[in-house]
């Protein structure tokens, strides 16, 4: 019974050490950039040049998180206990944490900062090769809502050879560029007023 005992305070304490303070994280980074978001009247004027961008002290933020779950991996792994202690649940459960770190880890350093701006003349993008995409080279604008995610949606022309900038795929070639207004902290429906806006004048 007390080993029973001992090994559930030891689930519990690698759940509350991951959950907890990742969530604090989370929360924070949500608050900065709801902080640092772009009115909404230059996000809709067309004559603006506007920038929205991951913000650097929101990645420390998701670094931090990052390190949380792999220190927290590591305390499962040489912990050593769970509830069931012949399946070993707790190791297999921090072995898990940490390649869920690793590969957040490797996303966050060979993918650039993600940086949008909206220009009289183009879209830039950071993660795309070019970066400056010309109006006249976006030919649609769809917006689809996935649970509590808008994701919006930009067809680029077939003419136009685009490249992702990641390292990890420079290789794929991209023909839709997919924008997640949540990234800079903007209302997805003025971010997509602002670019069909823009396009809109500046196009026609």
């Amino acid at each position: 019974m007390y080993l029973g005992g001992r090994s559930h305070a030891s689930q519990a304490a690698l759940f509350n050490m991951t959950l907890m303070p990742i969530l604090a994280l989370i929360s924070l980074g949500e608050i900065w950039k709801l902080l640092t978001a772009p009115k909404a009247e230059r996000i809709l004027d067309p004559q603006a040049t506007l920038t929205v961008e991951e913000s650097r002290m929101v990645r420390v933020f998701r670094l931090l998180a990052i390190l949380v779950l792999v220190l927290a991996g590591i305390w499962g792994v040489t912990i050593g206990e769970g509830p069931f202690a012949d399946a070993r649940i707790l190791p297999a459960i921090g072995a898990l944490l940490i390649a869920g770190g690793i590969f957040g880890l490797t996303t966050m350093v060979f993918n650039p900062r993600q940086r949008l701006i909206l220009t009289p003349e183009s879209l830039f993008h950071s993660r795309l090769r070019p970066a400056a995409v010309a109006w006249e080279d976006i030919v649609g604008i769809k917006s689809r809502k996935f649970l509590a995610t808008v994701i919006i949606t930009l067809e680029l022309r077939e003419s136009r050879e685009f490249r992702a900038a990641s390292l990890l795929a420079r290789w794929k070639r991209i023909e839709k560029l997919k924008l997640d207004p949540r990234m800079f902290g903007v209302e997805p429906e003025n971010l997509l007023r602002g670019i069909e806006l823009r396009r809109n004048v500046f196009t026609f």
